[in-house]
């Protein structure tokens, strides 16, 4: 007898996320060839984005060609979104002025998640929607995904 998934399973396994990754998670990824966070660019219906701000803060943290070469080769199937004017972040969200560019390229970019594991100054805002972003920490979202590494 067939195994059905439960209906909202499967229901969301047919809806496609736009998750931008920050800085920090994209870095993480390029270090070695096996690291958890390159589940996010083999996820079903996932599509990973991320600025050119972020881009530039990942190249100059990286220290070796191979980490270069690993970063290119995520970024060949990573969706580019524009950065953004800072005045589109809601007053009331404290961030510092390094990360203020990462989430308004977030709300602009009209992504699903913004994907951080910068707890000290994401981390009062995971799980909570800031005008229309989802903010999660990796694990988080791994976790709460995992179904669609299997699809």
């Amino acid at each position: 007898m067939p195994s059905f998934e439960p209906r909202s399973v499967v229901l969301e396994a047919l809806f496609p996320l736009l998750v931008y990754l920050d800085s920090n998670v994209l870095i993480s990824a390029c270090l070695v060839n096996a690291h958890k966070f390159l589940d996010f660019w083999r996820m079903h219906g996932v599509t990973v984005a991320v600025s050119m701000y972020a881009v530039d803060e990942v190249r100059s943290h990286l220290l070796t060609e191979s980490q270069h070469h690993r970063f290119d080769g995520l970024l060949a199937t990573t969706r580019l979104i524009e950065d953004a004017d800072e005045r589109i972040i809601p007053g009331a969200i404290d961030l510092p002025n390094k990360d203020r560019p990462i989430l308004a390229a977030a709300i602009a970019g009209r992504v699903d998640f913004l994907v951080t594991g910068d707890k000290g100054h994401f981390g009062k805002y995971y799980g909570r929607r800031v005008s229309g972003v989802t903010i999660n920490s990796p694990g988080e979202f791994l976790a709460r995904n995992a179904y669609r590494l299997m699809l």
